[in-house]
């Protein structure tokens, strides 16, 4: 089993007039506490379970990450926060 997580930080970010980016630094705080707890609590889970299993985290567009990762994947679960 392969565990993808992704965020998509650019959601969250922006440019300028002049051209300068930025991203939210309060969302992207909050992101990544509500990330490291579901991260904890499906590791948690997978521990207990008789089954091979990986967990990746990206910073990446959804579908791109989900196109690259699920290439030979049989099944993908999708869900979100």
């Amino acid at each position: 089993m392969a565990c993808l997580q992704v965020t998509p930080t650019s959601t969250f970010g922006g440019v300028e007039t002049f051209g300068a980016g930025y991203v939210m630094a309060d969302i992207i705080k909050q992101l990544e506490v509500q990330e490291a707890a579901l991260r904890a609590r499906i590791e948690a889970r997978l521990d207990k379970e008789d089954v091979a299993w990986s967990y990746v985290q990206q910073t990446a567009l959804p579908g791109t990450a989900l196109v690259d990762a699920g290439a030979l994947a049989d099944l993908i679960v999708v869900g979100r926060l």
